[in-house]
């Protein structure tokens, strides 16, 4: 395989850069570009494929990402590249702007909830619980 361009998205970091993928082996390129050890495929129309951790979503999960369209989140690193005729990998036909705004890194977000003391001698508030929400983020494009 020759050198082909593809996007990394890394949730943790939410962030999508540009990468070289191949050399003599390719698929330990990709596993070593997910941290994983296995992947799995997932087809975007017919010319462009998303590479993920197969057993990405078996862990607890401090973030994931979610793809447009796509009906599962998918946890951990993705490799968006594209695919020739053949099916083969290909670099992507789609900009890397237009590929990050495909995605959403989605965060839980712990907020403080207080509640206001009014009992003699004591004013103030006290912390009563966490609220949980998701913050959703299109990754940042990282160019270098």
């Amino acid at each position: 395989m020759t050198n082909i361009t593809g996007y990394l998205i890394d949730p943790k970091a939410a962030t999508i850069q540009y990468v070289t993928v191949g050399g003599e082996y390719p698929l330990k390129a990709i596993y070593a570009l997910l941290d994983c050890s296995t992947v799995d495929v997932v087809r975007i129309g017919k010319r462009h494929v998303i590479y993920c951790d197969d057993n990405g979503l078996t862990d607890g999960l401090e973030c994931f990402t979610e793809l447009v369209g796509h009906p599962s989140p998918l946890a951990g690193r993705l490799l968006y590249i594209g695919t020739d005729e053949d099916g083969n990998d290909a670099s992507p036909r789609h900009s890397i702007n237009a590929v990050a705004d495909l995605f959403s890194v989605v965060r839980p977000v712990l907020d403080p909830v207080f509640e206001e003391i009014n009992e003699p001698h004591v004013f103030g508030m006290r912390f009563k619980r966490f609220d949980v929400r998701l913050d959703k983020r299109r990754p940042e494009i990282i160019v270098s």
